[in-house]
């Protein structure tokens, strides 16, 4: 998981599988152009942006829903976020 550190650039905080984390971390692709980025950016807000398969983010009847593998995803990565920016 990376961490962008400012809007439109790709120097992150990486957080690797073994929990430790590399400050001086680079991102392959950042996000810059999603609506949710530039909406956050424009607000000076902070965002996430989160690339996910379709099993995540895609349900069978097609509904305006999570998927159950989507609703753990988001349950993970919210302990992930409450456990990392208490450090």
């Amino acid at each position: 998981m990376g961490v962008q550190k400012k809007a439109g650039g790709k120097d992150a905080i990486i957080y690797r599988k073994d929990g430790t984390r590399d400050p001086n971390g680079e991102l392959q692709k950042p996000g810059n152009k999603t609506g949710s980025l530039i909406e956050a950016r424009k607000r000076k807000l902070p965002s996430l942006h989160l690339e996910a398969k379709p099993r995540f983010r895609i349900p069978k009847d097609k509904s305006n829903t999570i998927t159950p593998d989507g609703l753990i995803l988001a349950l993970a990565l919210a302990q992930a976020i409450i456990k990392f920016s208490s450090e």
